[in-house]
């Protein structure tokens, strides 16, 4: 399994060799990094999920499953409709544990989520099901699960719940107010993040044509589907990175600094952002490493 591995979170990183069989680990916690080997990283296809397990999309077959990288557990899934191979853009996120019979797991490849398109089963069910998600075909801006519920923000701020509850998935749409982009921001990159029940939206402004995060900004939403600029998360940390991907935890159960948000970013850098104090900082855990794919995020499962 290589050597110890630091405690999670970790920034995970692919090496591009195709001999190499141990991953790098970089944990946040311990600010080191460390290699273990997980040979289904080595040798399929995988999408990190805000929960903290792996979708395994296997190459040399239809063959799909959930992987729990800490006990090496997988979980077995329907074997895949589509096509097309997973790629740094793809996502995934469940709506509950695994091992819960009324787990739903939704999937999407880039190509998918911005035509508003994604894939939907049971843990150890026998199909996948497409579900539009937009009538327009409008692309996903993010996308969290709370309480067996589904929900998808739009670019254009419409927001669509998916109920998971029934006997088939139930989905209404709501109109949101427009969010206020800063002055000077050339670009906005949205995320939608589950944090203690709560469904929070998370927005990254750039200011130029660098992609730099110059600003990054906190809503919730309220009782009347309004979004409310907060000024601070309090006791959390939130983790973005590729393919729509958000995940929140306890800063102080983590040993992170509260209010901050770790976004990967190009070059194999992670930008950090304070909420509270407004301040920007960079990391680069991995250099001079030649990677696969893009780094991805491995957080902790909650029990």
């Amino acid at each position: 399994m290589g050597e110890e591995t630091a405690p999670a979170p970790w920034l995970v990183v692919l090496h591009r060799k195709k001999k190499q069989k141990l991953q790098t680990f970089f944990s946040l916690a311990a600010n080191r990094a460390s290699k273990k080997s997980i040979a289904e990283l080595q040798k399929h296809n995988c999408v990190p999920t805000p929960q903290g397990w792996l979708a395994i999309i296997h190459s040399s077959s239809r063959r799909c499953s959930l992987l729990n990288p800490l006990t090496s557990e997988e979980v077995e899934l329907p074997q895949r409709e589509w096509d097309s191979e997973p790629d740094y853009q793809s996502l995934c996120t469940l709506s509950g544990p695994p091992t819960d019979p009324n787990c739903t797991v939704l999937y999407a490849d880039y190509e998918g989520w911005i035509n508003g398109c994604v894939w939907l089963c049971h843990p150890k069910g026998d199909k996948w099901f497409m579900q539009r998600l937009h009538p327009d075909g409008s692309d996903v801006s993010g996308v969290a699960a709370v309480g067996g519920k589904l929900y998808a923000l739009f670019w254009q701020d419409s927001m669509v719940t998916v109920d998971f509850s029934a006997c088939s998935p139930i989905t209404t749409s709501l109109e949101m107010a427009k969010k206020k982009m800063p002055t000077g921001a050339y670009g906005c990159n949205s995320y939608l993040v589950e944090s203690m029940g709560d469904i929070l939206c998370v927005e990254e402004y750039v200011f130029d044509h660098s992609n730099d995060t110059g600003h990054v900004a906190v809503y919730k939403m309220d009782s009347k589907g309004a979004w409310k600029e907060v000024d601070s998360i309090g006791d959390r940390v939130f983790f973005l990175g590729p393919g729509l991907f958000a995940a929140s935890w306890s800063a102080s159960e983590l040993g992170l600094k509260s209010n901050s948000v770790y976004i990967i970013k190009p070059k194999d850098l992670v930008y950090v952002f304070n909420i509270e104090a407004g301040t920007v900082s960079v990391l680069r855990p991995c250099p001079n490493l030649c990677l696969r794919t893009a780094p991805f995020w491995i957080v902790p499962q909650r029990e």
